[in-house]
């Protein structure tokens, strides 16, 4: 039978394959998931459908809430189930109906059918599905239809419509799946290396730290200086590519260090496109802690001729303080926090505020 379809079919099959075609442009995979079966289900002519797939972090089904509570009676798969989904890989569908893949009489016959299917209407079940290596289970988006005598009138349109999405459907999955194993083995990379790691968005929020920063930082008293220098190196590589210009790499990678009471930290930046790290674009910051240079007041003192209060600034100064930041912690004025600064760079014979380490 030849498929005519009219302007809004067309529009909605439009909609469905650009939007199964896009995973990565949602903010997780089950929001894509939902997405796509609030899309099929009007055009499918079907109250609801769902979308199963077993991927890490993430439900194993989407689709309408009271739908997937009423489908849960099906994690695990029942035998039945799971010689269908046999059946259909046997035969090479991706569109299958409930009569081409099931032993009707039989599923009619148990508890799933008389329990869940005939008080919910679940009736004629069709289904879009692919296998994915290394899947428990295929990738399954399925309908279901209130009244069998319609669905059964309109089972040959509905195939052919699934059929023309096959190709959208098998590479938004391939990509999704993906995409899902590549972020859990970078994530697996970040929490297991020593250097700490900081995911931050293009706004300046953090996404998440892995466990080697939590760590540096925990022990840290200054991490919240630590942190924000985190945050304005991510800014600064996020800003050249939000603006659409050439990232000058060789700039972005050069050292920016922070010192602390208790250590000094090198921190670097990179850029990652949505996808990568998170669903959004983002920016990922190593920040490793290197050997503490201490700074001996005796030395300071007979080598450069500095006073106590001149080592202080100095020692201030070292860590990145600037001239607010030392007359607050050492309890003076600024007016004598910023002589003091001019006191060390002078006996210092140094230009910059960087230079005094």
């Amino acid at each position: 039978m030849a498929l005519r379809l009219s302007d809004r079919d067309l529009h909605a099959l439009t909609a469905a394959m650009t939007v199964m075609l896009t995973p990565f442009c949602y903010a997780d995979g089950e929001q894509w998931r939902n997405t796509v079966c609030s899309t099929l289900a009007s055009p499918l002519h079907s109250p609801g459908a769902t979308f199963a797939l077993a991927v890490s972090n993430e439900p194993f089904m989407a689709g309408p809430a009271d739908l997937v509570s009423a489908l849960q009676a099906l994690v695990p798969p029942p035998e039945w189930l799971l010689k269908g989904l046999e059946r259909r890989r046997q035969l090479g569908l991706n569109v299958a109906g409930f009569s081409d893949i099931h032993n009707v009489e039989a599923v009619k016959r148990t508890p799933f059918y008389n329990d869940v299917v005939i008080p919910n209407r679940l009736f004629a079940p069709l289904v879009l599905a692919t296998d994915f290596p290394g899947l428990p289970l295929p990738a399954v988006l399925g309908f279901t239809y209130e009244d069998e005598g319609i669905a059964a009138r309109e089972l040959a349109r509905n195939k052919q419509m699934l059929t023309l999405l096959v190709p959208a459907f098998l590479a938004g999955v391939e990509t999704h799946v993906r995409l899902s194993r590549q972020r859990a083995a970078l994530a697996s990379v970040l929490d297991s290396t020593s250097v700490g790691a900081t995911i931050v968005d293009v706004e300046g929020t953090v996404i998440d730290e892995n466990q080697a920063m939590k760590t540096l930082m925990g022990v840290d008293s200054e991490r919240n200086r630590v942190r924000a220098a985190v945050k304005q190196v991510s800014l600064g590589v996020a800003s050249i590519v939000t603006r659409r210009k050439s990232p000058d790499w060789a700039k972005q990678s050069e050292v920016a260090e922070v010192r602390t009471a208790l250590a000094r930290y090198r921190i670097q930046a990179t850029f990652a496109w949505g996808g990568l790290l998170h669903s959004r674009d983002a920016v990922l910051a190593l920040t490793e802690r290197l050997p503490s240079r201490s700074l001996n007041s005796e030395i300071l003192e007979s080598r450069f001729g500095l006073t106590r209060r001149e080592i202080e600034t100095a020692q201030l100064m070292a860590r990145g303080y600037s001239n607010r930041e030392v007359a607050t912690a050492m309890g003076i004025s600024l007016h004598t926090a910023r002589r003091h600064s001019e006191q060390v760079l002078l006996k210092l014979n140094v230009h910059s505020r960087a230079a005094v380490a």
